[in-house]
This record gives structure tokens, sequence and C-alpha cells, in this order.
């Protein structure tokens, strides 16, 4: 995983910012990182999973939008 996202300073401020203004953040990590190994490819299926040290790239967002489109429409109360 990136180095931006275990930069605990920026997760303190992720979270401060959040909570400060009401917003729900999502931890990625469980859609990125196996499980067991805590181990993050940075290619999953001939795909680059990030454009730089802190973004995934757009093929891989995409690739994941089945995946995480519950827990957003949850979230955002669709039924």
């Amino acid at each position: 995983m990136p180095d931006a996202t275990r930069d605990a300073t920026r997760g303190a401020a992720v979270r401060t910012a959040a909570s400060t203004t009401a917003t729900t953040v999502i931890d990625p990590t469980p859609w990125l990182c196996a499980p067991r190994t805590g181990l993050c490819p940075v290619v999953v299926a001939d795909t680059a999973v990030y454009r730089d040290d802190s973004h995934l790239s757009e093929a891989y967002a995409e690739a994941l939008t089945p995946v995480l489109a519950p827990s957003l429409d949850r979230l955002m109360g669709a039924r």
C-alpha cells in the first residue's frame, strides 16, 4: 500500500477532519491488501492498482466498482 496510506500523521488528520465535518471515511485496505499477509499488490490481473503514491488507477477503481457499490449504497441510503 502506498506510504501515504500508512502515514500516521495523515491518518490522524483525515480522522479529525472527518469528525469535525461529520463525514464518513471508508478504509480501503480490505479491498486493496491481502488479509492474511497484509501485502498490497501494485498489479492485479494485468491492471495497475495505483497511478501514484496515494491514488488508485482509474482502471482499478473501475474494477472495484461492483465490489464497493453495496457498501457505498448503504452509506448513501440507496435501496
